[in-house]
């Protein structure tokens, strides 16, 4: 939103919101209370640099980049989804993905995101709403008929996919020694995991 829109164009919902499925109206009380919303957690923040009047405009908005230090990783999925396609496009052209593939990938990292924050068990959940399966590793998750999994192998399989972009150099070495040392070579056991077999874990440090 920077690039297309300057450093204060994000105010402005009009400006990048998606205007065929938001009517005018929506469109102007989304903004309201997000800004409502943002002007408190300004106040609220501890960043030196929301100190600095020249990061602010004359109503005490952050620019865009600051902004974002502002959300919550759930804020920032919103603002994605609310998006135009064609903002959208541009996103999911930066990670190989389509819009629809990078939307699902989101709302699941923000799911596992919230289990973690509250110290529940990931070993044994089930995702309800079954992202779009990575397309780099389909070929290493457990599938059903033509269902793929919905387990946590899912969810580590996007990220690995994200982060061939983000940072190809992440290492997932202790992830990997997780899951492999969980499963034990069990085929069994990798599957309720939601990888295809055992030997499919290699992938997260064979690729």
């Amino acid at each position: 939103m920077g690039k297309e829109y300057g450093a204060f164009g994000y105010l402005e919902f009009k400006n990048w919101m998606d205007r065929k499925r938001f009517n005018k109206f929506e469109v102007e009380e989304k903004q309201f209370y997000f800004k409502k919303k943002l002007l408190r957690k300004v106040k609220l923040s501890s960043l030196s640099d929301m100190k600095d009047r020249n990061n602010l405009n004359d109503e005490g908005f952050p620019t865009v980049w600051l902004m974002v230090d502002c959300l919550t990783f759930g804020d920032s999925v919103h603002i994605v989804e609310n998006m135009s396609l064609k903002n959208k496009r541009q996103i999911a052209k930066s990670f190989n993905c389509t819009p629809r593939e990078l939307l699902s990938w989101l709302k699941c990292l923000n799911f596992i995101r919230n289990i973690c924050a509250h110290n529940n068990d990931l070993i044994d959940i089930s995702i309800i709403t079954k992202p779009q399966p990575p397309k780099n590793y389909r070929q290493f998750l457990f599938k059903d008929g033509h269902r793929f999994t919905n387990k946590i192998a899912i969810a580590i399989l996007i990220i690995k996919q994200l982060m061939t972009v983000i940072n190809p150099k992440y290492s997932f070495y202790d992830i990997y020694h997780a899951f492999n040392r969980v499963s034990a070579g069990n085929d069994n056991v990798a599957q309720s995991l939601g990888f295809k077999n055992s030997k499919a874990i290699h992938s997260l440090v064979d690729n």
